[in-house]
């Protein structure tokens, strides 16, 4: 079976779409997103809750299984999933109420100046950091079945709950856990998650790893103070911090670095052929100074 065109793909899709929910109203429109404006398809659904697809998204996967004879099938799983009436009512019931919602509101960091549209169509809260915005997020849990989601908070939601900023950073940041791993202990456990074999990689090791522990959104922690404190001590000096995406940042012991202009190389190829745009950072180094308990951008 030859593979259909991007536009292709994109015309199937919609037929598909009409075929499987008749009775609900698609819209396609341009969304600005973090670090990117991407076409989005907007489903409305009969209780008054809209969807949100990406055919690019959806393209990605259909290069994957076009040669099955029910790839569409395949493909449409995931907006079954998007739809599901009870997982998304239940999310949205809980957005409504401060009570209900702020012990999954935690902070997350994303490039501030590739996203001052996005910020503004949005009404973000943030606020300036280096050159990063510090925002908050909802991160809801898993429901039974593993769909989760996640909300990055506006003005119209702390309206809604009739607090102020300073307790909406407050309450992210008493949520918010963070770790240092050394590389080699990460790329342990990644091998036994993936294998099921446990391994021993020796104890030497200059590359740590700042993040959370299911790895999502954790380049935040590089403004977690004690944190940073505590890894000082530990390693006995300073330390260059590199962030690799929005999830994640590496840190190397300033004795161990080489120039900053080749750490800065590092980053900004990592960040060209390694990093998703949606999860970019920055190509910057920063720098942690133990004497004075700052974080400084040097590259």
């Amino acid at each position: 079976m030859e593979m259909l065109s991007y536009e292709g793909f994109e015309y199937l899709l919609m037929e598909e779409l009409d075929k499987r929910y008749p009775d609900m109203k698609k819209t396609t429109k341009g969304i600005v997103k973090i670090n990117e404006k991407k076409q989005g398809i907007i489903i409305e659904c009969t209780n008054g809750i809209c969807a949100t697809i990406y055919p690019e998204n959806l393209y990605e996967v259909y290069e994957r299984v076009y040669e099955e004879m029910n790839f569409m099938d395949i493909i449409l799983e995931s907006v079954d999933t998007a739809l599901k009436y009870e997982f998304v009512k239940e999310y949205k019931s809980m957005l409504y109420k401060w009570d209900d919602i702020k012990q999954y509101v935690k902070p997350f960091v994303f490039n501030l100046e590739k996203n001052r549209k996005y910020i503004e169509q949005n009404q973000i809260i943030f606020r300036e950091r280096l050159n990063l915005a510090y925002g908050c997020f909802v991160d809801f849990p898993e429901d039974e079945e593993g769909g989760s989601a996640q909300v990055n908070i506006s003005r119209n939601l702390l309206e809604l709950w009739e607090i102020s900023e300073e307790e909406l950073f407050e309450t992210a940041e008493s949520n918010a856990i963070f770790c240092i791993k050394s590389m080699r202990q990460v790329i342990e456990e990644l091998i036994q998650n993936q294998s099921g074999m446990e391994v021993n990689l020796g104890e030497k090791t200059f590359l740590y790893v700042l993040s959370t522990e299911n790895r999502y959104r954790g380049a935040a922690g590089i403004f977690k103070t004690e944190l940073l404190e505590n890894h000082a001590e530990e390693i006995d000096g300073n330390f260059y911090i590199l962030p690799s995406s929005m999830h994640e940042a590496i840190l190397v012991k300033e004795e161990d670095a080489p120039s900053v202009e080749i750490l800065r190389d590092m980053v900004q190829d990592v960040n060209e052929t390694q990093v998703k745009v949606e999860e970019y950072l920055v190509d910057s180094v920063y720098y942690y100074d133990r004497a004075t308990k700052e974080v400084t951008i040097v590259g």
